[in-house]
């Protein structure tokens, strides 16, 4: 591979290049693959200038503190007359149905929809950008990025490149494995109850 064969400092940037592309082209093969099935639900799937664009959302921990940002996509949307939903004075309100990068789904008040786009625009990218950027949040941390690794003549430059894209990998990683670390669970909780062994 060209990781293994890499000896000058070319062959180093080129490596690292190399893997960051093989990451994001996996992670956007795996974007494709994350799709809304609107039949079995009430979900308008048109009509509203908001389907089909694209936001960020908090992930929170444990505790309610923000851990991390997840993309997410409008695929859905129901008019206040629709929709069973009352805002916070009691008037019925219009809810927008999101899907996650990682598969998960979530329904949005409007104004949490418009915090999505803002936060979205305040990390670099757009709602309506529709290119793929791989595992980074933007194409701006992107295109940082491959600056970073060009333009590294250090081992400290070269560190923090290697940092940084292992830092975007596990994140990726961690979202491309969730299904089946679920899936492990879920066996380990069977074998509990039914006493039949287990990891």
């Amino acid at each position: 591979t060209v990781a293994e064969s890499a000896t000058t400092l070319s062959d180093i940037k080129e490596a690292l290049i190399s893997i960051e592309c093989l990451l994001g082209n996996i992670s956007n093969d795996k974007s494709e693959e994350i799709s809304f099935d609107s039949e079995g639900d009430k979900w308008r799937t048109d009509g509203h200038e908001w389907i089909g664009k694209r936001l960020r959302r908090p992930v929170k921990g444990k505790f309610g503190h923000i851990i991390d940002h997840v993309k997410a996509k409008v695929v859905g949307w129901l008019s206040a007359d629709e929709s069973d939903f009352f805002d916070e004075n009691g008037i019925p309100a219009a809810l927008w149905h999101v899907l996650w990068e990682d598969g998960d789904e979530e329904d949005l008040e409007d104004f949490e929809v418009r915090e999505g786009f803002r936060s979205l625009i305040e990390s670099g990218d757009s709602p309506d950008f529709s290119g793929e950027h791989g595992i980074w949040n933007s194409p701006r941390d992107r295109d940082c990025w491959v600056k970073l690794v060009a333009n590294a003549n250090t081992m400290g430059a070269f560190a923090f490149a290697l940092y940084l894209l292992g830092d975007r990998a596990l994140h990726y990683i961690s979202m491309l494995t969730k299904d089946a670390r679920f899936t492990e669970e879920e066996w380990d909780d069977h074998c509990y109850i039914s006493g039949e062994g287990g990891n």
